[in-house]
């Protein structure tokens, strides 16, 4: 099963596609930081269209399934309400973007559901290397491959190490998507 995961954000959105437990493709958006709040979210159509557009262009198969992570609310102390509507309209962006070009099942992953607890550094190194092999950076809030993926996985010559951070979580959503339990 080809699963298309993405990871929303307002600056950067992470995209990462498997066939069963084998990377085919990955991608990522970046708005620029200086744009902020509801202007960060009306660049966020054609960033995503553009990246989309990449993963066309590089033959990859139609998904059989799109899985994307969405925002549960929790009441604390410090949280922007905004913050997590504008998230959740990042998320809508991109279910509206692929929906627009396949008409695919689409699915919404709470991080709880897909990763549990798991702090994301740790998560991302333990299905890099369990899933796909990898010899993994864990850095403090996000793990990468060590080795350079240009000349194997498609659409990894336009990502920058931080990209990782979303783009991990991406292919974890991807894998939770086609083997259809927590990674």
């Amino acid at each position: 099963m080809i699963v298309l995961g993405i990871d929303p954000d307002l600056h950067t959105i992470g995209f990462g596609m498997v066939d069963g437990i084998t990377p085919l493709w990955v991608g990522s958006t970046r708005v620029p930081r200086e744009i902020k709040g509801d202007s960060a979210l009306e660049a966020l159509p054609g960033a995503v269209e553009r990246v989309l557009g990449r993963l066309i262009q590089s033959g990859a198969q139609t998904p059989d399934l799109v899985v994307v992570e969405t925002q549960r609310y929790h009441q604390r102390k410090g949280a922007d309400v905004h913050d997590i509507m504008r998230l959740s309209c990042s998320t809508g962006i991109c279910l509206g973007q692929c929906r627009a070009l396949w008409d695919v099942p689409q699915q919404l992953a709470t991080t709880s559901a897909w990763k549990g607890d798991v702090p994301k550094a740790i998560h991302q190194a333990r299905f890099m290397k369990k899933f796909f092999g990898w010899e993994v950076d864990q850095l403090k809030s996000y793990s990468r491959p060590v080795e350079d993926m240009k000349h194997w996985l498609a659409g990894s010559e336009h990502l920058s190490k931080s990209d990782w951070k979303h783009v991990g979580d991406a292919l974890g959503l991807a894998l939770f998507g086609s083997v259809g339990k927590r990674v």
